[in-house]
């Protein structure tokens, strides 16, 4: 902006209106002051504080209606926007912007790239932008959620302050929602009214299903697209803070590797420029809009062309604010005393709440960990999502309290089935659908002991996933358990039968030839019998243990020994009847 001209006047002058009734009101405030002036030189000075009381004091202060009515007269000017100097101000906005979607997954933690990539990331996008400071940018971060880091901007010091500070964990949910992001960064175009506008995209990852919803929203919204992949075909682990290597469902470590196939056909269908990090500046000239390169003839062109602009003139009624400051202590002391009290009492109270929290507090007080706690709950966590905040109680072991925090489903089951509240860890798994949701089911209806439940759920993971090992090793179990448990059922009903059966044969021998040694022996059998059954009944319900399998040949010697017992059983039989014959040939004899 240049000055061009200077010529006092009102920006608004129906203001100076005002100054009519602040006048008809100044004239009265010291009309009444005279009245009581003039009181003051006939009353005797003994009595001036009981018949005037307050006004016997305020008649001799003429000051206070002169600063008064400087309050008024200053307030009135300044509103009414006195000016005198004239300035030309820009009269087009520029239309090009740029913004930096920067991908945060867990993925850009992989050690790949040395450290890894997100540092190495973070330096190149430093680079980029202190070596073209003309280029107004914006950035969004995403990850499973997407957030707007800075809106685009002519001054990217505000990005070069945040950038060294970005990294996987910061975001409230993990994930790699692509979309998402490239929604938020297309509403940041919007947003500046942009109308040529270029995407420089950070990433090391896309899935497939995302892709041709990307291609239509960039494609609709006519962005120019580079694209930057961070990392190498090869990848490497992931390590995660607090955590350690990041692992699959099966144990294995997750290698991070780069689809560079996929996104060079992502980039092809949008016409973008796509390359790999590299450790010299190369890549840089490939990640720049495309009007950047045309800056030098646009240069010249405005040289020829003197740029649009419109006069502006400057408001200078601010300044008189400052001489109200002045004027209000001086026209009322008490109240500007009673203010400046006031912001004492302010600072001191946030100094005071600054030092509850400063280690020297800590330190000169007793360790207190109720106290402590609270503290954690209340003052750091706000800064935490609360998922977040159920990891940290996560890694502590506090499973219970991990649950009451954690608002995902799957972490929340995960909690409750820790805790060994599977009743309502089942409740949670039910709400998600994926293959790790049916499996967490199943074993939680296992621990229930609802093997049939558990079985469905364990295949309905594997119709899914077809090679988990760990569901199919889970099913193996549940079957074997199961098998077991049939098994149980069918040897405790065939026994109860025999004993059925061979009580009922003794009952029918005692009825037919009377005796006092067979009914002995009916009462053993039964007692025997109820035995039997109770140690079945004690063997079903104890709780269920895989257990080995029964062999061929265990399966046999258990059939000879039943077929030995009928053998004993029908000569026994054979020899009653002997003597009862015996028995019968003596008494006709």
């Amino acid at each position: 902006m240049n000055a061009t001209q200077m010529t006092f006047h009102f920006l608004r002058p129906e203001w100076l209106l005002v100054l009519l009734p602040a006048a008809w009101l100044g004239w009265k405030l010291w009309q009444r002051r005279s009245e009581q002036s003039s009181w003051q030189e006939i009353i005797n000075p003994s009595f001036k504080p009981i018949l005037l009381g307050k006004s016997a004091e305020n008649a001799d202060k003429p000051w206070e209606v002169v600063g008064l009515m400087a309050i008024w007269f200053s307030a009135i000017i300044a509103l009414s926007g006195p000016t005198w100097e004239q300035v030309k101000v820009p009269a087009e906005k520029s239309t090009e912007g740029t913004v930096i979607l920067q991908d945060l997954s867990l993925s850009m933690l992989a050690d790949d790239l040395k450290p890894n990539r997100i540092t190495r990331t973070q330096y190149k996008l430093i680079d980029l932008l202190k070596q073209h400071p003309e280029m107004a940018s914006g950035m969004v971060v995403y990850a499973g959620t997407a957030h707007t880091l800075a809106p685009i901007s002519d001054d990217n010091e505000t990005l070069l302050s945040l950038i060294p500070h970005l990294n996987p964990t910061m975001m409230p949910k993990y994930g790699s929602n692509a979309v998402e992001g490239v929604k938020q960064a297309l509403s940041l175009f919007n947003g500046a009214h942009v109308k040529h506008g270029h995407l420089i995209w950070v990433m090391d990852d896309i899935e497939a299903k995302e892709v041709p919803e990307v291609i239509s929203l960039i494609k609709h919204a006519d962005v120019s697209v580079s694209i930057l992949i961070s990392g190498t075909p090869d990848g490497g682990p992931i390590p995660v803070p607090n955590y350690g290597l990041l692992k699959d469902d099966s144990g294995k470590i997750i290698m991070a590797k780069i689809p560079v196939e996929q996104i060079q056909k992502l980039a092809q269908s949008l016409g973008a420029r796509v390359t790999l990090m590299q450790n010299s500046d190369d890549d840089l000239s490939v990640l720049l809009p495309p009007f950047l390169n045309q800056l030098p003839t646009q240069q010249a062109k405005d040289k020829q062309t003197p740029p649009k602009s419109f006069v502006a003139w400057l408001d200078k009624g601010v300044y008189l604010l400052y001489l109200l400051i002045p004027l209000a202590a001086l026209a009322y002391r008490r109240g500007w005393l009673f203010s400046v009290s006031i912001s004492g009492l302010l600072a001191a109270w946030l100094l005071a709440a600054g030092s509850a929290y400063s280690p020297s507090s800590y330190a000169a007080e007793p360790i207190d960990k109720n106290r402590h706690e609270d503290a954690s709950v209340h003052f750091t966590d706000v800064f935490k999502s609360p998922d977040q905040q159920g990891y940290e109680k996560w890694r502590q072991k506090d499973y219970e309290t991990a649950a009451d925090r954690f608002e995902s489903p799957a972490w929340k089951g995960a909690s409750y089935y820790k805790a060994g509240d599977y009743q309502e860890a089942l409740k949670q798994f039910k709400l998600d659908p994926s293959p790790q949701g049916h499996y967490n089911q199943g074993n939680a209806y296992a621990h229930l002991g609802k093997l049939e439940k558990a079985k469905e759920q364990y295949e309905s993971a594997l119709k899914s996933r077809p090679d988990w090992q760990q569901a199919k090793q889970n099913l193996q179990l549940v079957d074997n358990l199961l098998k077991q448990k049939n098994q149980h059922q069918k040897d405790a009903s065939s026994q109860s039968q025999a004993q059925d059966n061979q009580q009922s044969n003794q009952q029918s021998k005692q009825k037919g030839f009377g005796g006092n040694q067979p009914q002995k022996q009916g009462q053993e059998n039964s007692n025997a019998n109820q035995s039997g059954k109770s140690d079945a009944k004690n063997d079903l319900n104890q709780p269920v243990q895989p257990k080995s399998q029964q062999t061929p040949s265990d399966h046999k010697d258990q059939q000879n020994k039943q077929a030995n017992a009928q053998k004993a059983a029908e000569k026994e039989k054979q020899n009653s009847k002997q003597d009862n014959q015996e028995s019968n040939d003596q008494g006709k004899q």
